[in-house]
Protein backbone atom coordinates (compact mmCIF):
# COMPACT_ATOMS: atom_id res chain seq x y z
CA UNK A 1 0.00 0.00 0.00
CA UNK A 2 0.91 3.32 -0.42
CA UNK A 3 0.95 5.83 1.91
CA UNK A 4 -2.20 7.60 0.51
CA UNK A 5 -4.27 4.69 1.05
CA UNK A 6 -2.51 4.24 4.73
CA UNK A 7 -3.63 7.89 5.49
CA UNK A 8 -7.32 7.17 3.99
CA UNK A 9 -7.62 3.99 5.80
CA UNK A 10 -6.34 5.48 9.33
CA UNK A 11 -9.06 8.39 8.53
CA UNK A 12 -11.90 5.92 7.72
CA UNK A 13 -11.08 4.25 11.20
CA UNK A 14 -10.83 7.42 13.03
CA UNK A 15 -14.65 8.46 11.74
CA UNK A 16 -15.81 4.78 12.61
CA UNK A 17 -14.33 5.75 16.24
CA UNK A 18 -16.11 8.89 16.78
CA UNK A 19 -19.66 6.92 15.01
CA UNK A 20 -18.72 4.59 17.71
CA UNK A 21 -18.57 6.83 20.68
CA UNK A 22 -21.65 8.73 20.16
CA UNK A 23 -23.57 5.65 20.16
CA UNK A 24 -21.97 4.43 22.97
CA UNK A 25 -22.92 7.12 24.95
CA UNK A 26 -26.47 7.61 23.89
CA UNK A 27 -27.63 6.11 26.89
CA UNK A 28 -30.59 5.17 26.22
CA UNK A 29 -29.62 1.46 25.79
CA UNK A 30 -30.64 1.50 21.94
CA UNK A 31 -27.78 1.68 18.89
CA UNK A 32 -28.49 2.44 15.24
CA UNK A 33 -27.86 -1.16 13.93
CA UNK A 34 -27.03 1.05 10.21
CA UNK A 35 -24.01 3.02 11.47
CA UNK A 36 -22.70 0.32 13.46
CA UNK A 37 -22.93 -1.78 10.00
CA UNK A 38 -21.06 1.39 8.35
CA UNK A 39 -18.44 1.64 11.24
CA UNK A 40 -17.76 -2.59 10.65
CA UNK A 41 -17.64 -2.06 6.92
CA UNK A 42 -14.95 1.06 7.58
CA UNK A 43 -13.04 -1.64 9.91
CA UNK A 44 -13.33 -4.03 7.20
CA UNK A 45 -10.26 -2.54 5.76
CA UNK A 46 -9.65 -5.46 3.31
CA UNK A 47 -13.26 -6.09 2.61
CA UNK A 48 -13.59 -10.00 3.15
CA UNK A 49 -16.63 -9.32 5.65
CA UNK A 50 -14.96 -9.72 8.62
CA UNK A 51 -12.28 -8.23 11.12
CA UNK A 52 -9.60 -10.56 13.82
CA UNK A 53 -10.69 -9.89 17.03
CA UNK A 54 -7.39 -8.81 18.18
CA UNK A 55 -7.58 -5.50 15.21
CA UNK A 56 -10.80 -4.46 16.46
CA UNK A 57 -10.56 -4.51 20.48
CA UNK A 58 -7.60 -2.36 19.39
CA UNK A 59 -9.39 0.35 17.30
CA UNK A 60 -12.01 -0.27 20.42
CA UNK A 61 -9.63 0.57 22.94
CA UNK A 62 -7.68 3.24 21.39
CA UNK A 63 -10.81 5.10 20.57
CA UNK A 64 -11.76 4.70 24.29
CA UNK A 65 -15.00 2.75 23.28
CA UNK A 66 -13.34 -0.23 25.71
CA UNK A 67 -12.45 1.82 28.78
CA UNK A 68 -13.29 -0.17 31.52
CA UNK A 69 -12.66 -3.95 33.01
CA UNK A 70 -16.37 -4.99 32.97
CA UNK A 71 -16.43 -3.85 28.95
CA UNK A 72 -13.16 -5.49 28.32
CA UNK A 73 -14.38 -9.09 29.69
CA UNK A 74 -17.58 -8.56 27.32
CA UNK A 75 -15.46 -7.84 24.56
CA UNK A 76 -13.32 -11.12 25.13
CA UNK A 77 -16.47 -13.33 25.70
CA UNK A 78 -17.27 -12.26 22.55
CA UNK A 79 -13.82 -12.61 21.22
CA UNK A 80 -13.46 -16.38 22.05
CA UNK A 81 -17.04 -17.24 20.55
CA UNK A 82 -16.06 -15.69 17.32
CA UNK A 83 -12.55 -17.87 17.04
CA UNK A 84 -10.70 -14.98 16.57
CA UNK A 85 -12.08 -13.25 13.58
CA UNK A 86 -15.65 -11.53 13.55
CA UNK A 87 -18.13 -10.96 11.11
CA UNK A 88 -20.42 -8.17 10.79
CA UNK A 89 -23.45 -9.58 12.81
CA UNK A 90 -20.98 -10.92 15.93
CA UNK A 91 -19.90 -7.07 15.88
CA UNK A 92 -23.45 -5.44 15.92
CA UNK A 93 -24.26 -8.42 19.29
CA UNK A 94 -20.58 -7.25 21.00
CA UNK A 95 -21.80 -3.12 20.25
CA UNK A 96 -24.65 -3.92 21.72
CA UNK A 97 -23.56 -5.73 24.83
CA UNK A 98 -21.27 -2.99 24.97
CA UNK A 99 -24.00 -0.28 25.28
CA UNK A 100 -25.93 -2.71 27.66
CA UNK A 101 -22.70 -3.20 29.72
CA UNK A 102 -22.46 0.50 29.91
CA UNK A 103 -25.72 1.65 30.42
CA UNK A 104 -26.84 -1.00 33.33
CA UNK A 105 -23.19 0.72 35.75
CA UNK A 106 -24.43 4.36 34.58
Amino acid sequence: RNIWTLRAAANSQRKAIRLLKKQMCRGDGQVDEIKLRYAFETFDVDKKENVTSAQLKFLLAEGGVISNDNELQVFSKAELASKIRMGKDEFIELVHGLVRSRDAIE
